[in-house]
């Protein structure tokens, strides 16, 4: 995918500069590789290629799009597909919400009735919510009884919404938004996918994010363990290379261990997700594993890279804010290490 890589680094800084890769370029890139293929190991080679720009962001609004495109595939709503393949319409999946999460039982934002019927409801951190042309919104459609509510999915232009940037939060190129939903129109041609059954797609396509997200980070571990390394041959502290330390060698191999280990789970979890038969306790462990990785490489980089570093720029600059949205991403990592820690209790892992 060297065509890739040459068509985006020289674009990169000004893309940089509002923040978003501008709607043209993104028509361009779907020339270059395949948007909204569903196909968790299509993805995933593309997350491998665009890490490469050492940009979180370009690779996190790729898969955020990847991400709308699985939901609108399982809930049969195809029509959007060829624009979305084509560049022509960027995604953005609402479903969290400030005071809930991603609780589905739990949200408020809720489909009020009239001629047309209305949603009304704010969805907080949404990636790519500034950018997207189309929003998929989940909504109460009333009482489904027991412990959940009935969920509805509907298609929502960008017109219809009011999006709030959220400034630092997010990483480059793919940031987060509030957007608020003021009586945008929900009328039934609207709804994606059969009335009622929003929380079933949902579900299916949770398990697929968190693959995605968990792929992107252990794909963002090896460039970043690539420039530790590199960094450590090149400086020199008082007459000695740092990659001639013992203690910086013995972190770095055990890294490097961790990072292997982490690389093959990933493979098994595509492979297993493209089977259908992967379970979400390995998601949810790929998706954990390697967004404590991440975390920690990154702030080794803080550490190691001095002010030359800083100054440069480039990947050690923004190493930090760039992955901390991985812990977010798909569901905190605290909601899901205590589903784990649950199922560790009662031993059915």
């Amino acid at each position: 995918m060297s065509a890739v890589l040459d068509f985006v680094r020289p674009r990169l800084a000004g893309w940089h500069e509002v923040g978003h890769v501008p709607a043209d370029d993104w028509r361009a890139l779907a020339g270059l590789v395949p948007i909204g293929t569903r196909d968790l190991r299509e993805v995933d080679r593309v997350l491998s290629c665009l890490v490469e720009t050492r940009d979180v962001g370009l690779a996190g609004a790729f898969a955020i799009n990847e991400i709308g495109a699985r939901l609108l595939d399982r809930a049969r709503a195809t029509d959007l597909l060829p624009a979305v393949e084509a560049g022509e319409v960027r995604l953005a999946v609402a479903l969290t919400e400030r005071a809930s999460g991603s609780d589905l039982g739990a949200m408020s934002t809720h489909v009020q009735p009239g001629d047309p019927p209305t949603l009304l409801g704010t969805k907080s951190y949404i990636a790519n919510g500034s950018v997207a042309d189309v929003h998929l919104v989940a909504a109460r459609a009333g009482d489904g009884g027991a412990s959940l509510p009935l969920i509805d999915l509907y298609r929502v232009d960008r017109a219809d919404v009011h999006t709030a940037d959220l400034g630092g939060a997010g990483a480059r190129l793919m940031r987060l938004a509030d957007i608020r939903l003021d009586g945008a129109p929900a009328p039934p041609e609207r709804r994606i996918g059969r009335a009622g059954r929003g929380f079933s797609y949902l579900t299916e396509v949770l398990l697929f994010e968190r693959a995605i997200i968990g792929c992107l980070g252990v794909h963002v571990g090896r460039v970043l363990l690539q420039d530790l390394g590199a960094h450590l041959s090149e400086r020199t502290v008082f007459g000695t290379r740092l990659d001639r330390h013992g203690h910086h060698r013995l972190r770095l191999g055990a890294w490097w261990a961790e990072q292997r280990n982490l690389a093959a789970a990933a493979r098994a979890v595509v492979d297993g997700v493209g089977a259908g038969c992967a379970s979400w306790q390995d998601v949810y462990a790929i998706k954990l594993g390697a967004a404590a990785f991440v975390r920690k490489l990154a702030v080794e980089m803080q550490h190691v890279g001095g002010a030359d570093a800083w100054v440069k720029g480039g990947s050690w600059t923004h190493a930090v804010d760039d992955v901390r949205w991985l812990g977010i991403a798909g569901g905190a990592s605290e909601v899901l290490q205590d589903r784990l820690a649950q199922d560790a209790l009662e031993g059915t892992g």
